[in-house]
């Protein structure tokens, strides 16, 4: 889907970039069991405690960070999957457009 999203944008003539956050493994495996539950699947049923919250702030604090070097005032972002919710606040601090998404 986003690839097709990207390219209609680019053929509109709109400065597109598709960008990917980074994480270790515990990021991904806690960024998937809220995704799981999210649809209502328990998934691996592992934790989603205080821990896991910190360690997912301290990434998407990272994440934020990086990408504030990439977007500009009045840039309109796409957040396409539930898991970068994080990102919403600083990059709203910006000044960015936002927009949410799920898969």
């Amino acid at each position: 889907m986003l690839h097709t999203l990207v390219g209609y944008s680019l053929g509109c003539g709109v400065d597109t970039r598709w960008v990917v956050i980074d994480g270790d493994e515990a990021f991904f495996e806690i960024t998937k069991r809220l995704h799981n539950r999210l649809h209502g699947v328990a998934g691996d049923t592992g934790e989603l405690g205080q821990t896991e919250a910190d360690h997912y702030a301290a990434v998407m604090d990272d994440n934020a960070a990086a990408l504030s070097n990439r977007v500009n005032e009045g840039d309109v972002v796409v957040l396409h999957d539930p898991q970068t919710v994080g990102l919403a606040e600083a990059l709203s601090e910006r000044g960015l457009g936002l927009f949410g998404g799920a898969t």
